[in-house]
């Protein structure tokens, strides 16, 4: 019985500190995530003010040929 009792007291902070690397880990690939998502929806956001600017221009020049 006396045995039994040791693994389970070196088998409880064993998976304990598996179950937090893990943790951890995750944590860490979700913030790497939220950085690059940031940075992508920037780059986007510029973009998006280009292609406006782009359609502004493609009017103006529009209208230019009409008259």
């Amino acid at each position: 019985m006396h045995e039994r009792s040791a693994e389970i007291n070196y088998g409880l902070p064993a998976t304990f500190g598996v179950i937090l690397a893990l943790l951890v880990m995750f944590f860490g690939y979700n913030l790497k995530l939220s950085t690059h998502m940031a940075k992508l929806e920037e780059k986007n956001g510029s973009r998006q003010k280009q292609i406006d600017e782009l359609k502004k221009e493609i009017e103006q020049l529009k209208q230019g040929v009409k008259n």
